[in-house]
């Protein structure tokens, strides 16, 4: 999987409501911070 298509898919479970963007983590290093995700799995269920 592309990092492209990752992203498409993460757009979409946030959109859905089964994923969450989190905080941005601290970074000190050279280049763009990770964007971490919460899947939320209990609404899977539903």
């Amino acid at each position: 999987m592309t990092p492209r298509a990752a992203r498409r898919v993460l757009l979409t479970l946030i959109d859905q409501g089964l994923a969450w963007q989190l905080p941005p983590v601290r970074w000190t290093g050279p280049g763009r911070p990770r964007q971490t995700y919460r899947l939320l799995v209990e609404q899977l269920h539903a």
